[in-house]
């Protein structure tokens, strides 16, 4: 196994760079340029617009009807896929299988810690929701290129989002992305 294709990016080709406790992620591609993991996302929804969660803002996007829309369950499966490849960075032995694969070569510690999806599943059959975090100057435009002015009024709106996957956040128990 050679490569881990997500979208267009090769995950084996994930280079971290440090920052702080956390770690910036950047894939290098065939040129060896450092390029952010970006993803873009069918019509999504917001059911309960911008939240604040630890002091941060964040907005959990639904995926909506994921089971019979082709479309969004095609973007379902390619974050769990990031998603099942960054907890199984805390498996030791995958790890060192990884780290032989990945061109950057360095290892983040992870030992005794415990990973945090950022994909939240819900009961009573809800869909599944992807946890985002988004920053204080975010713009907001909707399906006619209006920019949406308040910022605080999105709930149960629809989007297309260009997610970026950031950065590996990583406490003294848990880890996981930042999206």
């Amino acid at each position: 196994m050679n490569e881990y294709i997500v979208g267009e990016y090769d995950l084996y080709n994930i280079v971290f760079k440090k920052m702080r406790s956390n770690y910036k992620i950047f894939c290098l591609d065939k040129s060896h340029k450092y390029n952010n993991l970006i993803l873009q996302t069918p019509y999504m929804k917001l059911p309960f617009g911008r939240e604040i969660y630890y002091h941060k803002d964040i907005m959990n996007i639904e995926f909506t009807n994921y089971k019979q829309d082709n479309t969004m369950y095609n973007m379902f499966t390619t974050i769990q896929h990031i998603d099942k490849f960054f907890k199984k960075l805390l498996d030791s032995n995958y790890n060192k299988y990884l780290i032989k694969k990945m061109r950057n070569r360095s290892t983040i510690n992870l030992n005794g810690k415990q990973y945090d999806s950022c994909i939240k599943y819900r009961p009573n059959n809800f869909a599944p929701l992807l946890r985002t975090h988004i920053k204080k100057n975010t713009i907001f435009i909707d399906k006619v290129d209006k920019q949406l002015i308040d910022y605080n009024n999105l709930k149960s709106k629809y989007g297309k989002f260009s997610l970026h996957i950031g950065t590996l956040w990583v406490t003294k128990y848990k880890y996981g992305l930042r999206v």
